[in-house]
């Protein structure tokens, strides 16, 4: 909905609409933690940022979030937001059992993993409103990565299958890789999930890290090593951003 349009509202109902964002934006916060304008722009399908300035700033004058500024290598610094203990509180409905969540804290946001935090929080709010569901951050899945790879997100895919989510931007060595094959057909075994979605911004990306991985034929499982078969490769699918709504494959 565009400004002009909210503003011929009755005011009962522009009331409402606003404190139906407000809601919103606190209860993707609780998980996420913070996020970038760009994203809540997405999640409320404003039109303008600065329909989206003014919600959020508002919101800080009460309390319920905090804006910082993180410095960058290059560039002007971003600004993001993130949600305070006393937002985090007004974020659970009353009727809702409160889960443990942990405020914004400004110095725990690393720049060198902003631009994929706000890629994944992107894709998150596009596959929920495409069909997917039960979308869950993998920092919030309470499992050690020293047992096994922690994907990005783990999601329920429009045709029913709990699918690991993984943001790739950049290709990685095929060492690396074939580890996390091994820790990914194990967790698929183990039930967690049926199948793994590596995203990447641009179809050229995607298909150069499937090429790596096609290109490992063997790996190591508990010392020993095997040789990888396409039924192996068949549990990973790999797309651009776009795709990821498409919900196919597997």
């Amino acid at each position: 909905m565009n400004d002009k349009a909210r503003h011929l509202m009755p005011p009962a109902e522009r009331k409402k609409r606003g404190e139906e964002n407000r809601q919103a934006i606190l209860k993707f916060l609780r998980d996420e933690r913070w996020t970038h304008i760009d994203v809540i722009q997405a999640l409320l399908g404003h039109k303008t940022p600065q329909a989206i300035y003014r919600i959020l700033g508002k919101m800080a004058a009460e309390g319920l979030i905090a804006k910082a500024e993180i410095p960058v290598a290059y560039g002007r610094d971003v600004a993001v937001w993130g949600i305070t203990v006393h937002g985090l509180a007004m974020s659970w409905d009353l009727d809702e059992a409160v889960e443990p969540r942990k405020p914004f804290e400004p110095s725990k946001v690393a720049s060198t993993m902003m631009q994929h935090k706000i890629d994944l929080q992107l894709l998150k709010v596009r596959a929920l409103r495409s069909g997917w569901s039960d979308w869950v951050d993998g920092s919030l899945l309470g499992w050690r990565k020293s047992e096994w790879k922690v994907p990005d997100a783990v999601a329920t895919d429009p045709q029913g299958r709990t699918t690991a989510i993984e943001v790739e931007r950049t290709v990685k060595s095929k060492k690396r890789y074939a580890e996390i094959i091994v820790s990914h057909l194990e967790s698929k075994r183990a039930g967690r999930w049926e199948r793994i979605v590596y995203l990447s911004p641009t179809e050229a990306i995607a298909a150069r890290i499937e090429r790596e991985f096609n290109a490992i034929t063997h790996a190591k499982y508990k010392g020993q090593v095997f040789e990888l078969q396409d039924g192996h490769r068949a549990s990973f699918e790999f797309k651009a951003y776009a795709d990821l709504d498409v919900g196919e494959g597997g």
